[in-house]
């Protein structure tokens, strides 16, 4: 027995030293896995930085909402013929400029919203204008005879609502170019009210819709830019809309702008016997804030 000793004591040493090995192999597997089983849960093997968060949440945002207001002061000039009930010969041709119309002061207002490339607007446009002028001709309105010499009181009103999409096929820091197809909505009234012993006072309005197209651009530098469109709408040759517009103006802020232009629009109105060419150019200012 006291031979084997030795042995039993070398068995025993090594015995312990492999219970060692297996148990520090335990201590440091299990809590690896245990970990590992922790971030499956949670879906991501590492976790997300403060640095990374606010790279996400400072990233532009891809839309961007406009609105705008605008002061205008343009003219009118043309001529019109109104009858009733498409009945030639009650409605005699009457030029504008005879009525002593005055130059309009006029307030539209626009909403834009854009999507990377893409973009859709909305326009309004009111064209109000008014004065006196005493005849030298009678005057046929509307089925009515206005006497010769009489003072002719007269409130004209051209109105515009525009639905527009465009798609940008330049988009570049200095420029830009759009195109696209818009909707027109138009609204024509005339009021003629005598100021003579006659006191005749008649009034008439049309309104109806026509489909077009549109082309627009502009230039920039840091702060300044310059640009210009192109519209046009048509109704089967009964209505037609022509309209140029130019502009220059510059950037309060990364989310404002003033632009200060110049307008002109050929509207012409077929309606069987009434017909209507009109002319309105004028300058006008619009102020603009993006959100």
């Amino acid at each position: 027995m006291i031979v084997h000793v030795p042995q039993c004591r070398e068995a025993s040493a090594a015995l312990r030293v492999s219970l060692s090995g297996l148990l520090g192999v335990w201590i440091l597997v299990i809590p690896t896995e245990t970990i590992r089983a922790d971030d499956s849960r949670f879906g991501s093997a590492t976790p997300a930085t403060p640095t990374a968060a606010a790279d996400e949440s400072s990233s532009p945002r891809r839309w961007t909402l406009t609105s705008n207001v605008e002061w205008s002061h343009p003219g009118i000039g043309g001529s019109f013929t109104i009858t009733r009930g498409s009945i030639v010969g009650t409605g005699t041709r009457i030029s504008v400029d005879s009525l002593g119309l005055d130059e309009a002061h006029a307030f539209g207002f626009g909403l834009r919203w854009d999507w990377e490339a893409h973009g859709l607007e909305l326009r309004y446009r009111p064209f109000s204008f008014s004065g006196r002028a005493t005849t030298s001709d009678p005057l046929i309105f509307h089925g009515v005879t206005y006497p010769a010499g009489e003072t002719i009181e007269t409130d004209l009103r051209l109105d515009f609502l525009t639905l527009r999409y465009d798609f940008k096929l330049v988009d570049r820091d200095w420029a830009e170019f759009r195109v696209g197809p818009q909707l027109n909505y138009w609204r024509f009234s005339a009021r003629l009210h005598s100021l003579g012993p006659s006191s005749i006072d008649d009034k008439r309005t049309f309104a109806s819709s026509m489909l077009g197209g549109f082309a627009g651009g502009e230039i920039r530098t840091s702060r300044l830019h310059l640009g210009g469109e192109a519209s046009l709408g048509w109704n089967l040759g009964d209505y037609s809309l022509i309209e140029f517009i130019a502009y220059a103006g510059m950037d309060w802020t990364d989310s404002a702008r003033l632009d200060i232009g110049y307008r002109s629009i050929a509207f012409d109105m077929n309606a069987t016997t009434n017909d209507g060419d009109f002319f309105v150019q004028g300058p006008f200012v619009m102020f603009s804030l993006a959100f």
